[in-house]
């Protein structure tokens, strides 16, 4: 529901062009439904923010975090303060970035925040992935998708079920 017909037709295409050979790669075939990164990322100042703001536009507006908190430094080879309030609570977590690899503890404060105020739904870990690929789905949806076989995921972090 968050596409326009254009922008379905679109994917159709695209995916009429592919070997489809899991409900995943499918699923990655619908853009913006499916949130991927290389954990080892880079050392760039404001990247946890910028992550958390595309999980946030991948959930389609279920994870609305403000007031964003990213101190990562990469001249500064300490610990970092992350974090963003979400639903009026403020969420904060110390995180160290080791070389160009995120520290997955930002994840796992977003599937926390999630999980005590989202009753409905939460990130799914697809694979197999190098990384951290996701698709936010109601627990409904997820279900749906399960017992059709059109979605292989693997919980990661914080479980809500």
């Amino acid at each position: 529901s968050h596409l326009s017909k254009q922008e379905i037709d679109s994917c159709r295409e695209e995916l009429d062009s592919k070997v489809i050979t899991s409900g995943n790669e499918l699923l990655q075939g619908v853009k913006g439904l499916v949130f991927s990164i290389d954990l080892e990322y880079g050392v760039d100042k404001g990247q946890y923010a910028e992550v958390t703001r595309q999980l946030a536009v991948a959930s389609r507006n279920a994870f609305i975090p403000t007031d964003i908190v990213d101190q990562y430094d990469p001249d500064k080879k300490s610990y970092f303060q992350y974090g963003f309030t979400y639903h009026s609570k403020k969420y904060s977590a110390r995180l160290q970035q080791v070389d160009d690899w995120l520290d997955p503890g930002f994840y796992e404060l977003i599937q926390s925040a999630i999980k005590e105020h989202d009753r409905d739904g939460k990130f799914f870990a697809l694979w197999p992935s190098d990384g951290l690929t996701v698709v936010y789905l109601t627990f409904k949806q997820f279900a749906q998708l399960k017992q059709a076989r059109l979605i292989e995921s693997e919980e990661l972090g914080i479980d809500n079920q």
